[in-house]
């Protein structure tokens, strides 16, 4: 079971967008068995799978506050292969959570139920570096910092780094990977170049080389609570995530890719 958890202590770069459409592509392209852990108290990764914040009754930081919780308890099935713990706006359990003992371990803790049932966990964040994030990192695999192409598509990223370093050498992490992604990409306009030019150096060679390019047909997916790989199969959006798990894919399971394309010839 890896972890992957997508960060950016900026807001707008569209870290919900990546990681609703990664994991519809894993489970629902590539079948592999996925859940989906909201930790931003706006619950944007829910609703964009067509649940309704104001009707749950398990979030995930009502997992992360509750004493011994079976996880379980807490996981919805959206799609076949596809399961998701949603989360909604909270405030006393955000409070609770900064004064949790073991504040930043306990999503790692909560995960361990799970082993062996998912091939892998997204993890959507806030945009703060405070305790959920810390506790998604912590319980993290590799971490992907999802950049927009903006004017401050680097404000910030040095700090980002070095909190994320902070953790994993509190709790010995040292094989904790990394990596960037580039998001709301096009290509014809001048900034985003510079943009992705001063990105890729920044990153070097744990730069990912899918680009994830600005395309309206992924808001409007979003808004009709649907994937990009549902909602138009033939949208330059879908070419880029399906793009962006194969790569991904081909870093973490070489070998059944080998498989898979033999298979294919």
């Amino acid at each position: 079971m890896k972890t992957i958890v997508l960060a950016n202590a900026k807001g707008g770069t569209g870290k919900t967008t990546v990681a609703v459409n990664l994991s519809a592509c894993l489970a629902l392209h590539h079948g592999k068995r996925v859940l989906g852990i909201d930790l931003d108290p706006q619950g944007n990764l829910g609703i964009s799978f067509g649940v309704d914040p104001r009707q749950l009754t398990h979030t995930s930081y009502q997992l992360l506050t509750a004493e011994n919780p079976d996880v379980r308890d807490y996981i919805a099935e959206i799609k076949p292969n596809l399961h998701l713990i949603a989360n909604a706006i909270a405030p006393d359990l955000e409070n609770r959570l900064e004064a949790s003992h073991n504040r930043d371990s306990l999503l790692r803790l909560r995960l361990r139920q799970l082993k062996g049932q998912y091939d892998y966990v997204i993890i959507d964040t806030p945009p703060a570096m405070r305790t959920a994030t810390m506790n998604a990192i912590v319980a993290a695999d590799e971490v992907i910092v999802v950049v927009d192409c903006g004017f401050y598509a680097l404000y910030g990223l040095t700090d980002l780094m070095r909190q994320i370093a902070r953790v994993s050498d509190a709790y010995e992490k040292d094989d904790i990977v990394i990596r960037g992604l580039l998001n709301m990409f096009n290509r014809g306009q001048n900034l985003d170049r510079d943009v992705k030019k001063e990105v890729s150096d920044f990153f070097g060679g744990l730069m990912i080389q899918t680009i994830i390019h600005k395309n309206v047909r992924l808001a409007e997916a979003a808004s009709a609570s649907k994937s990009i790989i549902e909602f138009d199969a033939s949208a330059p959006g879908s070419f880029d995530f399906l793009k962006l798990s194969k790569e991904l894919l081909s870093e973490y399971e070489p070998e059944e890719q080998k498989r898979s394309a033999t298979r294919a010839k």
